[in-house]
């Protein structure tokens, strides 16, 4: 489940969706990603291993359906970057 701390997060800070994430990460705009367990490993292993070449903190997520809600969007979402302009 994600936090409720992560709730109040605008939509603006979250980008949903691997290519999306890892080319957040490249430009070094990310914080945090969060990963839904139920993702398929081979689709989230390079932003695992962006995030951790980094030092980007990973959090797990119980379900892509659920990060796919807490990101806004009508599909599941295997991961979601939030952007370190979020935290003031």
């Amino acid at each position: 489940m994600v936090g409720p701390a992560y709730g109040q997060i605008s939509k603006k800070y979250k980008i949903a969706g691997v290519r999306a994430a890892l080319k957040a990460i490249d430009r070094g705009l990310v914080s945090k990603v969060l990963v839904a367990e139920d993702a398929e490993a081979r689709v989230v292993a390079d932003v695992l291993a962006k995030a951790k070449e980094n030092n980007i903190e990973i959090i797990w997520v119980s379900s892509m359906r659920q990060l796919g809600e807490y990101c806004s969007i009508s599909v599941g979402a295997s991961c979601c970057a939030l952007l370190k302009s979020y935290t003031k």
